[in-house]
């Protein structure tokens, strides 16, 4: 039996408009400081008619290629109203500057007191509310279809499949696939027309293609056309996050179709995970509990994308006879870290696995010493929440340790929004790298957004972000200082490899 979904390693968003102007403008924040991350959107006639989109790079700067005539520009901020940038005419090649400082408006996503998902029709407060959370989903979505301004990114991700039993019973633990392209898209959908048309799961001879809804059909006036809104609280994990419920309008014969929960953290606004579940799908498949869930992640400066993935497909017994439930067949996938040129700006936190054999029993080995060796470094606790461990290697182009090099590592917490718009407490911990450039942290909180960066001399890395899983509670990234040279060791010749 075969179950199909189509994973892909693409390019996100759409490339520049063709035309005969440009508008080349900067967004700076209410204290000075660019704006990053921040849609830009150019309109034209009445309604409104997009010309194009794009995001503003990590300096707040963004270019539009447009064609001549009236445009109107408009800023779309997480946590913030939307903010008409300007009005103006474009000539044939003409050219426009724009320079613009936004005022802090923040959204504050208020508590749900009910689960407002009863119907397609919200009005009043519920109706207001579930209209906030949405434009605030809308955003990242969008963000993650968009082209980053900062140049290319190199990501590199795994993908894997695997069989579970009934009861999501692991049979053995996946090999993983890596690859490496500019960008991840996890899953490529069908268009928001064709799924209207022919649902998520079709069914075909000996085999059953299943699709997932991408940021594409989420955002689409297809799907916003078949699907009611809600608004619901989370708990437990989940915790401070305030969920936008979608479930189909009505139900269709013979057509299987999507019904979930888009998460935000309702401190910050943004975007934190997407969970689904297939509806309509025959009696025999429902009881496997199909669906999925995505991971995004927003980094400093203001790049969003799918971080992690995965989706369950019923596993059922072939033809002749009735189909029967042997349970799942799972696809997932993993964003392990994203550089910029060479600059590293996001990394997983773990550490890839070595090919088989005597390599991957020496790395196995190195593993666990490095890991004992960070527990030690930590002193004990009576904290109801020791937090994680956060460790790696600091070196320098060739690879060699760096010792006495300053590691901070810096995260956001209490984050709240007032008259002076969207605000937070820093907190952070810092250490010194060892003669061997290793370092370890201890107590850093698990599953939050982690910034890491590295001082030696005057030389200071840009920041890059991690979490550490809760389940584990350790992660590790190593980080290259560039234009620095570790010492010679006594005696000449080079420097060691770090940590080998």
């Amino acid at each position: 039996m075969k179950r199909t979904v189509a994973i892909a390693l693409l390019a996100l968003g759409s490339s520049d408009a063709f035309g005969q102007a440009t508008v080349r403008g900067t967004l700076l924040r209410a204290d000075s400081f660019p704006a990053a991350g921040v849609i830009v959107v150019a309109t034209r006639g009445a309604p409104d008619s997009v010309l194009s989109r794009t995001i503003t790079n990590g300096g707040g700067q963004y270019t539009l290629a447009l064609s001549p005539g009236e445009v109107r520009l408009r800023a779309l901020r997480i946590g913030h109203r939307p903010f008409e940038i300007a009005t103006f005419t474009l000539a044939a090649g003409g050219r426009r500057d724009v320079r613009t400082v936004l005022p802090n408006d923040p959204i504050v996503l208020a508590a749900v007191t009910t689960e407002a998902n009863s119907s397609c029709r919200q009005t009043g407060t519920a109706g207001t509310q579930v209209a906030e959370v949405f434009e605030e989903a809308r955003k990242a979505l969008l963000s993650t279809t968009l082209r980053w301004g900062d140049g290319d990114p190199l990501a590199r991700l795994s993908v894997f499949e695997q069989a579970r039993g009934i009861g999501n019973r692991v049979f053995r633990e996946p090999e993983l696939q890596f690859q490496e392209g500019v960008t991840v898209k996890p899953f490529q959908s069908l268009s928001p027309d064709s799924l209207a048309k022919v649902g998520y799961m079709v069914s075909e001879p000996n085999a059953w293609q299943y699709y997932a809804p991408d940021a594409d059909v989420l955002l689409s006036e297809t799907f916003a056309a078949t699907h009611c809104l809600g608004l619901t609280q989370g708990t437990g994990e989940r915790a401070g996050w305030i969920g936008l419920t979608f479930r189909p309008s009505a139900s269709r014969r013979d057509y299987v179709d999507v019904r979930g929960t888009l998460w935000l953290d309702r401190a910050s606004n943004e975007l934190r995970r997407m969970e689904f579940t297939y509806e309509g799908l025959p009696l025999a498949m429902q009881r496997a509990g199909a669906g999925g869930e995505v991971e995004f992640t927003r980094l400093p400066m203001g790049i969003w994308f799918v971080s992690r993935w995965e989706l369950w497909m019923p596993r059922m017994t072939l033809p002749p006879g009735t189909p029967r439930l042997m349970g799942l067949w799972v696809r997932g996938g993993d964003v392990w870290w994203i550089r910029i040129g060479s600059t590293l700006v996001y990394s997983n936190g773990r550490v890839e696995p070595a090919p088989k054999g005597l390599a991957a029993a020496r790395a196995a080995a190195r593993a666990v010493a490095d890991s004992v060796q960070a527990s030690a470094a930590c002193a004990p606790t009576e904290a109801d929440d020791p937090g994680g461990i956060l460790r790696g290697v600091v070196t320098d182009d060739r690879g060699a340790p760096l010792a006495d090099a300053v590691v901070t590592v810096e995260w956001q917490q209490g984050h709240s929004g007032g008259a002076r718009g969207l605000s937070w407490e820093t907190r952070g911990l810092s250490t010194v790298s060892a003669a061997d450039g290793s370092y370890a942290i201890c107590g850093v909180p698990t599953n939050r957004l982690l910034g890491i960066q590295v001082q030696l001399a005057m030389r200071r890395t840009p920041t890059v972000s991690t979490r550490v899983p809760q389940r584990t509670r350790e992660a590790r990234v190593d980080v290259r200082v560039s234009g620095v040279r570790a010492p010679a060791p006594p005696g000449g010749g080079t420097p060691p490899p770090a940590g080998r």
